[in-house]
């Protein structure tokens, strides 16, 4: 199994960068800010 974290500062497009790899290699993609807000 592999993780791939990605990280950087606001507003900087990692979350498009991350759902386009996730789409391009086949992986899931878990969105922290989507998560967070479901458990709070």
């Amino acid at each position: 199994m592999m993780i791939i974290i990605v990280f950087g500062l606001p507003g900087s497009g990692k979350s498009y960068f991350a759902s386009r790899l996730a789409k391009m290699i086949n992986a899931g993609y878990v969105n922290s800010d989507k998560v967070r807000k479901e458990l709070f």
